[in-house]
């Protein structure tokens, strides 16, 4: 069997070489799902929680974004298998295997916590829409709102999944920033091994923490990425 691709041109594909071109479109779909990933995966709530975080505790909490990053890492690869192969969402194995009922409460569940996000969402799009324009946000956000309703409903799902990603790469701007401010100080980097909280502050310390896997493990991921992987 020839692993040749597909559009070879004129001339005949030598077995086991594949096309260029191929090659090329491959290369590239990677490149796009590598960066529709970064993203999509950096949100208002990550943003704010990981600033504030860092305000608070400089970079004593990275651990907890680490454990955090690599528990959406499996979950997302679990569901995207899951789907690729099975040809089913994560909310049709639930409710196809167990019932509806039982998918009632995780469902309830769902939307209560997805619409709570959904407005620190839009709110974020407002605040960045004035930071740029200077306008109020408490003015953009009836726009931004209706912005991401028309997206939602008019929008097909391969443009939703890749295009407005691919304006979260602004985040690389915080590279630039750091590069900008000359890197994290000595003090700074101290916080990694030994955080500095303060008597009294273990409290917001350990809500932080929580706050930080619950903000980087949203359930909206895993239904978006089995849909996509479908």
């Amino acid at each position: 069997m020839s692993l040749a691709g597909p559009g070879c041109g004129f001339e005949p594909c030598k077995p086991g070489i594949p096309d260029g071109r191929w090659v090329m479109k491959k290369w590239l779909s990677i490149t796009l799902g590598i960066v529709t990933a970064t993203g999509g995966f950096l949100d208002a709530g990550t943003i704010a929680t990981s600033g504030e975080s860092g305000a608070r505790f400089g970079l004593g909490l990275i651990w907890a974004c680490l454990i955090a990053t690599g528990a959406i890492i499996l979950l997302v690869e679990m569901m995207g298998r899951f789907s690729a192969i099975s040809k089913k969402t994560y909310a049709e194995a639930i409710r196809e295997n167990f019932g509806f009922k039982f998918y009632l409460l995780p469902l309830l569940s769902e939307v209560i916590a997805e619409s709570i996000l959904l407005a620190a969402e839009i709110g974020g799009i407002a605040i960045a829409l004035s930071l740029m324009t200077g306008i109020s946000w408490r003015i953009l956000f009836p726009l931004a709102a209706f912005l991401v309703f028309a997206m939602a409903w008019r929008a097909p799902f391969d443009w939703i999944e890749n295009a407005p990603a691919l304006l979260g790469l602004v985040t690389l701007s915080f590279i630039v920033g750091i590069i900008a401010l000359g890197g994290p100080s000595h003090q700074l980097l101290s916080t990694l091994w030994k955080p500095e909280v303060k008597q009294g502050e273990l409290a917001d310390y350990l809500y932080l923490v929580a706050a930080t896997l619950g903000a980087t493990i949203s359930p909206y991921l895993l239904y978006f990425y089995s849909s996509g992987a479908r």
